[in-house]
């Protein structure tokens, strides 16, 4: 009964906002405005995947029925080329590199290959097949695809983790686990020679733990168990790895979480514990919010930090994106304290003067932020919130609270 009910509550929240598309939005931090396109660019499956601010151009996918359209646009919105794959059935994990696709296919039972340039296609069969359940796009044995180089892919299931050759016409398995664990996330150092392995326990009790390790590649697939917590970040020249080790309070129970950097063939420093965090791409710096609502800047280099501002009480449910010169913080703008849902919003701290202006509110801000130019701009995906949201917010927890484990922890 109770799984009956929570179906009828996630079909309503469906019908109420399931359709609400998700589109391009530009924020330029110099006017502080926000521009969407007057039409809807994206389906409600749709991404930015990219920019090249050279060009001031941006890169989008989306998905309609069995093709996958892949577009270019300016600044304006317009679009400047575009490019189409048809025929997979399996969108959730796909990764695009340069005009390269890769598709997990579970209509073909193995991974489709696009050249777009040159529309060629090939499919890589994968060990057991995929296995497809409930949608036709939803794929339950393959967890993740990556492109590693121009040239090879890795890929994982829930036991395994495979790397194709340099032609992209076999694979071998370069890990594997024999515990009751799956394999919830896989990230590969950038020079190759190992892997950070997130290892997820069955959903027991409301909850699930995860476990990481290192595994090097070099020395017979060698495993270190680092910590109780999430993955992390890799610094570029692969000699360091970020993660978040977090407390082994009970299951359902807030965790601490411990900030770490795992130096390799030395030890472990501990940064400090924080609720979220973001670093930039050059692993030199780390931006971080405290149980104190304190957001702080550190130097991952000389270890020195400090304080950009102190958030306000209502301010809840926070994420951070990190930037050059600037730190994205999307929240949740609560009428007080003791709420949890409010209305969506965007902020922005500058890195040099630490000046918080918020940016605008009453947006689903989606992923993450990638330049446009070199002069404030930038371009994210966001959906419009609905005049109903605090009840289509209300619906959307109160699915996932009655749910259990009928739909597995992944709602």
């Amino acid at each position: 009964m109770k799984n009956i009910i929570a179906l009828l509550m996630l079909s309503l929240t469906l019908m109420i906002g399931g359709c609400a598309s998700t589109r391009p939005t530009i924020v330029d931090l110099k006017t502080r405005n926000v521009k969407v396109p007057a039409q809807t660019v994206l389906t409600c499956w749709g991404d930015v995947v990219g920019s090249n601010p050279e060009q001031r151009k941006f890169h989008t996918s989306c998905c309609h029925g069995d093709t996958l359209v892949l577009r270019a646009y300016d600044e304006s919105f317009r679009k400047v080329a575009e490019r189409k794959v048809h025929g997979p059935r399996a969108y959730v994990y796909y990764h695009v590199r340069g005009d390269k696709v890769a598709f997990i296919d579970c209509k073909a039972r193995g991974i489709s290959l696009f050249d777009t340039t040159a529309k060629t296609k090939k499919i890589i069969a994968v060990p057991d097949g995929p296995v497809c359940k409930d949608h036709k796009w939803r794929c339950q044995f393959l967890r993740g695809i990556l492109w590693i180089s121009d040239s090879q892919l890795m890929f994982h299931c829930d036991k395994n983790v495979y790397v194709t050759d340099e032609v992209l016409r076999t694979y071998r398995k370069v890990y594997s686990t024999n515990s009751d664990r799956s394999l919830s996330d896989v990230l590969p150092s950038p020079d190759g020679k190992r892997l950070a392995i997130v290892e997820k326990t069955p959903y027991v009790n409301g909850g699930y733990d995860c476990f990481l390790k290192i595994v090097d590649l070099g020395k017979g697939n060698a495993v270190r168990s680092i910590a109780r917590g999430p993955g992390g970040r890799w610094s570029p020249d692969s000699k360091k790895f970020f993660f978040i080790e977090e407390s082994s309070n009970a299951q359902g129970a807030q965790r601490d979480r411990v900030a770490k950097v795992l130096t390799l063939d030395t030890d472990i420093a501990t940064i400090g514990t924080m609720e979220t965090w973001s670093m930039d791409s050059d692993f030199k710096q780390l931006a971080y919010l405290t149980k104190g609502r304190e957001i702080k800047l550190r130097n991952m280099a000389s270890d020195k930090v400090h304080t950009l501002v102190t958030l306000p009480d209502n301010w809840k449910r926070h994420r951070l994106s990190l930037q050059k010169d600037v730190l994205f913080l999307y929240f949740q703008d609560c009428k007080s304290a003791s709420e949890y849902w409010g209305t969506p919003s965007l902020a922005a701290i500058d890195l040099q003067t630490s000046e918080l202006t918020k940016v605008t509110s009453g947006m689903y801000f989606f992923k993450d932020f990638y330049p446009l130019d070199g002069d404030g701009k930038y371009i994210t995906d966001a959906s419009r919130s609905e005049s109903n949201s605090g009840v289509l917010n209300t619906l959307k927890m109160a699915a996932w609270l009655l749910s259990g484990q009928f739909l597995n922890g992944e709602f």
